[in-house]
């Protein structure tokens, strides 16, 4: 008979727990509502758990680097669906890696994972897969450790060479062909960095900015004046698209530009292509219309002003003059109302002189909008020695005058008009001389020449001289400098000289003096102008057009193709045309064509007017054609 069991005897293996048989009245001691709760604990951490392997299997799939994990013998262990797709799907856990791997970089891949298996240090090298979408693939490889569980597995990360390279090649071809764009663009552009440096210029942008070294390495707000360039680079930070309106100041002049910025990449670097627009010139021809409108509606008033003023003044003068005469009869010391005769006369004679004053500050307000005026074949000269012998004894009070007359054609113009501005020119002249100076230092130059075709008449002197910041104002109508004087004398002048189709050239220096130079523009062999037609559908461009031109040429304006065509077939005389290119009503290559087709004696007096083509296919230059460069190819092609 069995012994019972001692509290210190051992158990046999063989004995469990779970078939050991509880005594009677014996019970264990648990918790049942605390079990249960552990047991809900459980479940919800193996939820959650099978939840972050989800998760997590997501993300790994989820990675566009093919991507798997080795076991320490070389095995597959896990991989993501890239790396699945890249080594042709299938079956390829538990598979051994080297299967997938050409012999040749076979042991270049097993020295690196034995190393990176050891401890030491990521690993890269180049492999030739073997896959089904491709027999040879060519990848880089990058092996990392993975210190997970009691064996050490490795991280292995492969790249497509081929699409690397495919992508390279691509963004360098893209970099090549935006470069080429950019050179070849007629606008300014250049590549700025977020830092606000020109990684590229084209030559435009080097012309407008006035650089004759390059652009690349140059900040471009050094060109920027310094209010504008906080606006600038708030623009250039945000990588806005602008336009943002600036001024730039190249070789000390300022000109107003627009620049429109684009975002790009350049050499992986975020950049912007910045394009300007220089509308230094549309917005001095905006202000000049408005200017010439004011002035218009200014001799509209003005005339009208005189005309009222002048009607008073026909029988006030007259009654004074009437009425001093008779005082002047009178014995002087005669007392009338508390004076005598003789004071009563000087006052008289005081009221008649500012009444003349008033007379002839009306004749200046009506000729200020006078237009009239019959024209003559005349010499110039003739009117310049004329109008010399009148004002001598004027001038000879205050300098010495030299006479220096050219050989000139005649001309067509008003012989008292044009006396009257040559005159006030001697005056003025006579008046700048400075008062401390002796007579015979003071000199007043008149010359005449014929220079291009065109007729000069210079009155110079060696007076004080006119402050630059005047100069732009010399011409508006009741500008002045001097305490007596109107402000209007200068602006009939121009006046009269624009009705007699010529204009003024000014040049001043403050302690040197001044040149007041009228030019009429005449063909050397007295035959009427050359006429020029102007084609284009923006009316600033025509204006502007015509103002380079029209000192030398007749301007007939076209709005558009089509109205050239029409002005063409109505045979029109024209001796050259200026057209833009790109236009809605019938463009510059279909006006071309036309020519070339119905008047070919104006295919080599064709120019293009907005990228210095003369003819399609025969370039002259580059850049808009604009001042002396299309005065020059227009005398070119006419002569």
């Amino acid at each position: 008979m069995a012994r019972p069991l001692n509290p210190g005897d051992k158990l046999p293996v063989s004995v469990r727990p779970s078939a050991i048989k509880l005594l009677p009245g014996t019970t264990l001691r648990q918790d049942t509502a605390a079990q249960n709760l552990h047991m809900a604990e459980i479940e919800q951490l193996r939820v959650e758990l099978a939840e972050a392997k989800a998760e997590i299997r997501g993300l790994w799939d989820g990675l566009p680097l093919p991507i798997v994990t080795l076991a320490s013998n070389g095995f597959i262990d896990q991989v993501n669906r890239p790396a699945e797709l890249m080594l042709g799907g299938g079956r390829l856990v538990n598979q051994r890696m080297g299967r997938f791997i050409h012999q040749q970089s076979v042991a270049a891949f097993e020295t690196a994972l034995d190393a990176v298996l050891q401890g030491a240090s990521p690993q890269s090298c180049e492999l030739t897969l073997l896959t089904r979408a491709s027999p040879r693939l060519q990848c880089s490889a990058h092996l990392h450790q993975l210190d997970v569980g009691r064996e050490p597995k490795a991280l292995l990360s492969l790249v497509d060479a081929t699409r690397v390279s495919e992508a390279v090649q691509t963004a360098t071809q893209a970099t090549v062909d935006l470069r080429a764009v950019l050179q070849h663009q007629l606008h300014p552009m250049v590549v700025l960095g977020v830092d606000g440096y020109i990684r590229l210029g084209n030559p435009s942008a080097a012309r407008l900015l006035g650089s004759a070294q390059g652009l690349e390495g140059e900040a471009l707000e050094l060109w920027i004046v310094e209010a504008a360039r906080p606006e600038f680079r708030e623009v250039l930070y945000r990588r806005s698209r602008g336009p943002l309106s600036v001024d730039i100041v190249r070789r000390g002049e300022v000109r107003r530009v627009q620049i429109q910025l684009i975002p790009i990449r350049w050499h992986g670097e975020p950049c912007v292509v910045a394009a300007f627009d220089d509308v230094t010139e549309h917005e001095r021809q905006a202000n000049l219309n408005e200017r010439e409108g004011r002035l218009a509606s200014l001799g509209l008033l003005v005339a009208g002003v005189a005309h009222e003023i002048n009607n008073p003044l026909a029988f006030v003068v007259p009654n004074v003059h009437e009425v001093a005469n008779a005082l002047r009869s009178q014995d002087p010391g005669r007392m009338i109302g508390g004076m005598q005769t003789q004071d009563l006369c000087e006052m008289l004679e005081e009221a008649g002189q500012g009444l003349q004053r008033i007379a002839n500050i009306t004749r200046d307000l009506k000729s200020f909008h006078r237009t009239d005026g019959g024209l003559e074949s005349l010499s110039l000269n003739e009117v310049v020695v004329d109008t010399l012998r009148l004002a001598d004894n004027r001038l000879r009070q205050n300098a010495q005058v030299r006479r220096d007359l050219g050989a000139i054609p005649p001309v067509q113009a008003n012989r008292g008009r044009l006396g009257q501005v040559i005159l006030n020119l001697l005056i003025n002249a006579a008046d700048a001389m400075p008062s401390e100076r002796l007579e015979t230092d003071n000199r007043i130059t008149v010359r005449t020449w014929l220079e291009r075709g065109v007729i000069h008449i210079e009155v110079g002197d060696n007076g004080k001289g006119i402050e630059k910041r005047h100069l732009p104002n010399l011409f508006d109508p009741f500008f002045t400098t001097r305490q007596a004087g109107t402000g209007l004398g200068l602006a009939i002048c121009a006046n009269i000289i624009r009705d007699m189709g010529g204009w003024f050239e000014v040049t001043s220096e403050v302690g040197v003096g001044t040149r007041f130079i009228i030019c009429f523009p005449v063909d050397g062999d007295g035959r009427p102008p050359r006429r020029v037609l102007i084609v284009s559908e923006e009316p600033l461009l025509i204006r502007g057009t015509e103002r380079q031109v029209s000192r030398r040429y007749a301007v007939v304006q076209a709005c558009g193709g089509f109205e050239a065509v029409r002005l063409l077939q109505g045979e029109e005389v024209i001796d050259a045309i200026v057209s833009a290119r790109h236009m809605k009503d019938g463009t510059g290559e279909d006006l071309y064509a036309w020519i070339a087709h119905r008047r070919p004696e104006l295919v080599d007096r064709f120019v293009f007017l907005d990228d210095a083509t003369k003819s399609i296919g025969l370039a002259t230059g580059s850049g808009p054609l604009t001042g002396s460069a299309l005065s020059r190819l227009l005398d070119a092609m006419i002569t």
